[in-house]
């Protein structure tokens, strides 16, 4: 079973930046897509989260998030 978890500095964020948590579900697309990769960014273009995954553990990290996206191309996008 897949944990998923935010980190320290993630709530922090979330408190101040009031991001949206729709993205939370594609994350185990995401992990389910490319199990080896450990580190990844997901955004629905409204907001992009920045993801670890610990594969020992089955463990998803909420690293960072935010509003909008990088402008940019991105590690991994998902259109929603």
């Amino acid at each position: 079973m897949l944990k998923i978890i935010p980190s320290n500095h993630f709530k922090e964020r979330l408190g101040n930046r009031s991001f949206d948590l729709s993205l939370v579900a594609h994350i185990v697309t995401e992990i389910s897509k490319n199990p080896a990769r450990n580190l990844f960014e997901i955004t629905s273009g409204f907001t992009t989260f920045v993801v670890k995954y610990e594969r020992d553990t089955h463990t998803a990290i909420l690293v960072t998030g935010w509003n909008g996206n990088r402008g940019r191309q991105v590690i991994d996008k998902i259109g929603i």
